[in-house]
């Protein structure tokens, strides 16, 4: 079950406007600094069958004159309210954020069962019409709703066909998040689940690896990750190196996170995150050695793995576990992150956040420091840093 689906929410519809402002509506923009330009594909980092190039079709256009609502079987309440969010407008290609019926049907919970059964079927509906709007009210729900036990074998295996139709990228990414949270081998889809490993969709792959609720951590699955790591996009590779970090350990698994610790290449980010965010024993360890050597790379080259070291440290701070010795290290790096020679204004501002996390203490001056920062971003970082270290703590009852 995804426990973050309200911090989530809109989050499909903010990468379509951020993806409209900033590439013209042609393609979803990058996390980070937003570029529209698709990273180059490497040699991948194990032996597989590298997938094709990201599929570039979108979803058809909505038809001249009106348009004849789908037949929706459902709840009339829930027909009722997603249908009228189909008829919301399209601003600058995408869904009006601002309109009102839209706003109504994401109140919804997205985590209830009844409500997930109920719904899915009715998105897919939606995406077997001509619909650009229908298509695009699937996708943002898509996108935060929880597809796990809910959903049954039938409704999984619709939800494969989908991803053979030429959607939006935007659409095929939220299918992915989807299916990455449904139990395809207990429904006996794991062929057909298989075979998106070799999706075109650059998009649909990255979802579908980068997903933190995967429904198996079998064998099966974890073949399934090494065939992602062998992907021909660096961004897969990236996401299946650094999601395969929060899965139980296995001395397999340690072996293959310590083994990628000292890369250099492309992997070099994702290899920090994943080792920091590992229960293996004495990985996190490990993890904070390498980034101690490798800090003045990642200063330099900070938009291309930087922001990777700056979220490491989160994950060793944030852990229970992890011994003061080892925060203090941590902090170490997380403050060498938030210099302004670093390159990268997320890198700053991620790294901005871990300070507290690490150590309270040591963090109110440099935070006291950042809040006078030449960049709003750091500025406004750090004040919400210190605000939150000045609440007073609440007393146990």
């Amino acid at each position: 079950m995804r426990s973050t689906f309200t911090a989530t929410r809109f989050s499909f519809l903010a990468a379509a406007a951020l993806s409209s402002a900033a590439c013209g509506g042609a393609q979803p923009a990058t996390s980070g600094d937003v570029a529209c330009v698709e990273t180059p594909a490497v040699p991948p980092s194990a032996a597989t069958t590298p997938a094709g190039p990201d599929a570039k079709a979108t979803s058809p256009n909505t038809k001249d004159g009106p348009v004849t609502p789908p037949r929706l079987e459902g709840p009339p309440q829930l027909v009722q309210k997603l249908l009228a969010a189909t008829t919301c407008e399209l601003d600058a290609g995408f869904l009006d954020q601002g309109c009102p019926s839209l706003a109504a049907w994401m109140e919804h919970d997205f985590t209830d069962a009844d409500f997930v059964r109920a719904t899915v079927p009715m998105l897919l509906t939606l995406l077997d019409t001509d619909d650009e709007k229908a298509h695009q009210v699937a996708g943002a729900t898509f996108a935060i709703i929880s597809c796990d036990e809910a959903i049954d074998a039938a409704v999984a295996a619709r939800l494969i066909a989908a991803t053979r139709k030429p959607f939006h990228s935007l659409v095929l990414s939220a299918l992915g998040v989807c299916l990455a949270e449904v139990p395809v081998e207990q429904h006996g889809l794991s062929a057909e689940f298989g075979a998106l490993v070799s999706h075109p969709s650059v998009s649909l792959r990255e979802a579908i690896v980068g997903s933190r609720f995967p429904a198996s951590q079998s064998p099966w699955a974890y073949e399934q990750r090494l065939r992602f790591l062998g992907d021909e996009s660096v961004k897969v590779q990236q996401e299946a190196l650094r999601t395969l970090g929060v899965w139980k350990p296995t001395p397999a698994l340690c072996a293959l996170l310590r083994d990628h610790l000292p890369k250099t290449d492309h992997l070099r980010g994702a290899a920090q995150a994943a080792a920091a965010s590992s229960t293996c024993p004495g990985l996190r360890d490990e993890a904070v050695t390498s980034m101690s050597k490798h800090l003045a790379e990642a200063k330099l080259y900070g938009n291309e793995f930087g922001d990777d070291f700056a979220n490491a440290v989160g994950s060793i701070c944030r852990s229970k576990d992890t011994p003061p010795p080892l925060k203090k290290k941590a902090f170490t790096i997380a403050k060498t992150l938030t210099d302004e020679k670093v390159s990268g204004t997320n890198v700053r501002r991620t790294a901005t956040r871990q300070l507290a996390i690490c150590d309270p203490v040591a963090a109110k001056p440099v935070l006291q420091s950042l809040a006078k920062d030449k960049l709003q971003e750091i500025r406004d970082q750090a004040s919400q840093q210190l605000t939150a270290l000045d609440k007073p703590t609440p007393k146990a009852p």
